[in-house]
């Protein structure tokens, strides 16, 4: 009998220790108090660059799906690249002036975005694609330090992908120092 009373007693202090630590939230950025639609990222407030026109206003949607996804997003935007407009250096890729993105073709978007054109056909397919990325999210996901934090209705296998890529990929990066540029190159 006692050494059931110890168990649930173990038990209990267990649930209760998850319970304070379990319910963490990834959002790092504080809320904004107010909008200022002068500053923010609608089309009029970006410089289109050096190659974007206003002649043509493209929009490229890339959705989900994990890593294939990302391939596929890649895939796409090698494609624009490779389809020129002017005979000249002017490609399809250049007249794009918003992407819209899901899940993990976000990160495409992302690396595009922050580190440029140059960089982005150099290294995002052996820093990212090539990454044994599902594997490490399978091994985040079994390590009893993260246990708690998934327990809360706030955290989720989506946070343990954000956290990887932060640190891997992004480095800290957030949303404010994304160029102003339509058309982003290095």
């Amino acid at each position: 009998m006692v050494k059931i009373a110890i168990v649930g007693m173990t038990a209990l202090v267990f649930l209760a220790f998850l319970n304070l630590v379990g319910f963490d939230s990834f959002p790092e950025n504080p809320p904004l108090d107010r909008v200022d639609a002068s500053r923010g990222y609608s089309s009029g407030n970006l410089d289109p660059g050096q190659n974007n026109t206003d002649e043509n206003f493209v929009i490229l949607s890339l959705s989900g799906g994990g890593i294939r996804a990302a391939a596929l997003g890649y895939g796409i935007l090698q494609h624009l690249r490779s389809i020129s407009l002017d005979g000249g250096g002017k490609t399809l890729l250049d007249e794009v002036d918003v992407m819209t993105t899901s899940s993990t073709s976000s990160a495409v978007a992302a690396y595009y975005g922050l580190f440029g054109e140059e960089k982005f056909f150099r290294d995002f397919k052996e820093e990212f694609l090539h990454h044994e990325l599902e594997k490490a999210m399978v091994m985040r996901l079994l390590n009893p330090l993260n246990w708690p934090r998934l327990i809360s209705p706030l955290f989720s296998r989506s946070e343990i992908a954000m956290e990887y890529m932060d640190e891997l990929f992004f480095k800290g990066r957030t949303f404010g120092e994304m160029p102003r540029r339509r058309r982003i190159s290095s």
